[in-house]
């Protein structure tokens, strides 16, 4: 009876220890992400509980993976808190916890990256009347800043004019933005007869930038009170302003200015 009791009771003491190992050992779980981040950017990755037991000595080994199926190692991601390098798409994360010789995975967390923002293409408007109440607006809309999958899609627009009616044609880029319209995808110029350049600032409303069309040239004519038929005014051209500064005339705007007042624009492509 006594050599009885006392093998359950080396039993016990044998294997109670390793259950209590086992049962002690949690890897912890990694904080989820409450939002996407924005593309090109990094992000900053801990955990909301840590490993629990009495013991401190755990190992931490943070592994990456594109399609939660193979999973690699990021070399020198040993803390328990890692910040991620530059993402241009959607990244899984987890941690392999290690004491002595056992190893457990943490929960998985995926990175969501938004698309990058993209800012559109604007309308071209060779020319208009004044006060005709014509629109300025975009071919292609601005986008990214979302989901893959579709998703947010909101933005903040801001409108500039580029004043190139009364400049000074010895300036190398004669241009002098100010800003105009609403905060609108569309903008209704209301201005004297003249040459101007339009363009427009979009701004991501979840923190991924601001962007900015490539501006457009609008010829702004008094339609209802001119009786000048520029076919018959003799007319020679005394300047051509490179609109954008550039040194060379290749892919460039240029405004051709004539003796009888008028300004002839042109794009060169080479």
């Amino acid at each position: 009876m006594n050599t009885f009791r006392g093998m359950r009771l080396f039993l016990i003491f044998l294997i109670f220890p390793y259950c209590i190992i086992s049962q002690e050992f949690y890897p912890g779980f990694l904080s989820q992400l409450q939002s996407p981040i924005c593309y090109n950017s990094s992000t900053t990755l801990d955990f909301e509980t840590l490993p629990s037991g009495d013991n401190i000595n755990y190992s931490y080994q943070w592994q990456i993976s594109w399609n939660e199926s193979n999973w690699f190692d990021i070399p020198n991601a040993n803390s328990i808190s890692y910040e991620t390098s530059i993402l241009n798409s959607d990244t899984y994360y987890r941690v392999i916890v290690s004491y002595q010789d056992m190893s457990l995975p943490t929960n998985v967390i995926p990175v969501y990256v938004l698309s990058p923002l993209v800012a559109g293409v604007l309308n071209e408007i060779d020319s208009m009347c004044v006060n005709d109440g014509s629109v300025i607006e975009f071919a292609i809309e601005s986008s990214g800043a979302e989901f893959n999958w579709g998703g947010f899609s909101n933005f903040s627009y801001q409108w500039e004019r580029g004043d190139v009616s009364n400049v000074d044609f010895g300036t190398p880029s004669p241009v002098n933005w100010v800003n105009v319209g609403n905060d609108l995808n569309t903008h209704v110029p209301n201005l004297e007869e003249g040459v101007y350049y339009f363009r427009c600032f979009i701004t991501s409303l979840h923190g991924c930038g601001t962007v900015v069309t490539d501006p457009i040239f609008v010829q702004i004519n008094d339609c209802f009170n001119s009786n000048i038929n520029e076919y018959s005014v003799k007319k020679d051209l005394i300047k051509t302003i490179n609109i954008l500064g550039q040194n060379s005339l290749e892919n460039s705007l240029i405004l051709n200015v004539y003796s009888n007042g008028s300004v002839e624009k042109r794009c060169i492509i080479k």
